[in-house]
């Protein structure tokens, strides 16, 4: 393999590596929303929703980096960007396999995150319904103590 070509593969397995590491991030704060819904701490729940605004920025830099890598590679090997994954990574070269585990990785915490997210949305749809009827109760005691209080001055 051309040393030009092992450099960009080089680069873009060491950016992969780094989305693995920010995915695992963005999926231990998925997994403490769970227990701060849970535990009623809805501070931190919102923190957490924040921190993930720039997690998911940094994510889409990230991407933005190795898409741009996969189309300059591309260029060079003279393929089309479609068909980056079956050509490169069916290689027996050691770049080529490291990238092919650290894409494997990847797509195992991202069916997993999308797995507790999913789970996430339930519990908060849920927690939102419970909401949403003690806010209707209590708006009925309202109406009826100020109904009360009517009468009384009457």
């Amino acid at each position: 393999m051309r040393d030009d070509i092992e450099n960009i593969l080089l680069n873009i397995t060491t950016l992969c590596q780094q989305k693995h590491q920010l995915l695992q991030k963005i999926h231990t704060n998925c997994k403490n929303k769970h227990y701060y819904l849970k535990t009623d701490n809805i501070d931190s729940l919102n923190e957490s929703f924040k921190k993930d605004k720039d997690l998911y920025e940094r994510h889409g830099m990230l991407e933005f980096e190795i898409n741009n890598l996969r189309r300059k590679i591309c260029k060079i090997a003279g393929i089309d960007v479609f068909k980056f994954e079956n050509y490169f990574l069916n290689m027996k070269e050691k770049s080529c396999s490291d990238l092919k585990e650290i894409l494997h990785r990847i797509e195992n915490l991202l069916f997993s995150l999308e797995k507790d997210n999913e789970d996430l949305i339930i519990k908060m749809e849920k927690r939102l319904g419970t909401l949403k009827v003690d806010i209707d109760s209590l708006s009925a005691l309202q109406r009826w103590h100020s109904y009360k209080r009517s009468i009384a001055k009457k």
